[in-house]
């Protein structure tokens, strides 16, 4: 980037940035039949938990949504970077409807993409997601996957902060079976992990219970991005909880990062979701399939990765 441009956009809230752009070509559906995806237009940044003694000298998100992560799912976790770049179902244009938050949907509370962590070598001795040994750690995938749905996506997005903290604790039902131990995609190899069971609150809006206004700008830009629904009949309760699948593409390496000036394990995953309630069972397993198969085209066409130094 230019050192203008690149000077202020590092400092407008949740902008990150990926092998060197703030812009990144967002993950697509292979097959188009499943409906059109709409993305947030920029790689989006959080750090979680402080920098320096407790207090946060970060300026990329002047929220204090990744604190607040921190304390309700990350306590007694030291500093990382959570890096995304997201798709879910366009809404309208004109209205702003889609199916996100639709609970009759194939897309309600889905979500896929590309993610990076980054956690400091001098605070982390193993990488995020993984044990010191190299295998995965799912308390870490699971807590991460219940901070996005449940703080990043929707508390953000308006739900009331109690539903979001409800749904914040592993239950002890998630699954979790590793699919394939080394899988080649594009230049690097990856372990392809499966999750399931892991409930969290999604964003339907009934006559129930209303969404909050929880941050005056990002409340109104996240129910753009990920649209609204009107109140459908038969579901009179507001804030379901859905139990999720994930699959998910992971692998980590190590690097100086240069946003914590510092060398840093950095661990990347491309992952899919569906919702486990969706009544037609193989429609959304081809679902997922779609998202995968899009995630693999982006993985050999350019890998997700964090401006570094190696």
């Amino acid at each position: 980037m230019g050192s203008c441009l690149g000077a202020s956009v590092k400092t407008m809230p949740m902008i990150g940035e990926i092998n060197g752009k703030f812009l990144y070509s967002p993950p697509h559906l292979a097959d188009k039949s499943f409906g059109k995806t709409t993305c947030y237009p920029s790689v989006l940044e959080i750090y979680v938990g402080n920098k320096d003694n407790d207090v946060l000298d970060i300026d990329q998100w002047p929220l204090p949504i990744g604190n607040m992560v921190k304390k309700e799912i990350f306590a007694g976790y030291p500093l990382f970077i959570f890096n995304v770049c997201f798709a879910s179902s366009a809404p309208s244009l004109r209205s702003g409807i889609s199916d996100y938050a639709n609970p009759k949907s194939h897309w309600f509370n889905v979500f896929f993409g590309f993610y990076e962590f980054n956690a400091p070598c001098s605070k982390w001795s193993r990488p995020f997601g993984f044990t010191s040994d190299g295998k995965i750690d799912i308390s870490d995938l699971l807590r991460v996957g219940k901070a996005d749905w449940n703080y990043f996506s929707n508390y953000v997005y308006g739900v009331p902060q109690a539903h979001c903290k409800k749904n914040s604790a592993i239950s002890g039902k998630e699954k979790c079976q590793i699919i394939n131990p080394a899988v080649t995609i594009g230049q690097f190899k990856y372990i392809e992990v499966e999750v399931e069971e892991v409930e969290v609150v999604s964003a339907y809006q009934s006559n129930d219970e209303k969404l909050v206004n929880n941050y005056a700008v990002f409340t109104p830009l996240w129910q753009r991005v990920f649209g609204t629904h009107p109140p459908v009949e038969g579901y009179d309760q507001s804030f379901i909880t859905t139990r999720m699948k994930m699959r998910f593409f992971i692998r980590f390496d190590k690097g100086y990062d240069l946003d914590l000036k510092e060398d840093s394990y950095n661990t990347y995953v491309y992952g899919g979701s569906i919702n486990m309630d969706f009544p037609d069972k193989e429609y959304n397993e081809d679902f997922l399939r779609s998202q995968l198969a899009g995630l693999k085209q982006s993985m050999r066409a350019e890998p997700f990765r964090k401006s570094s130094k190696q």
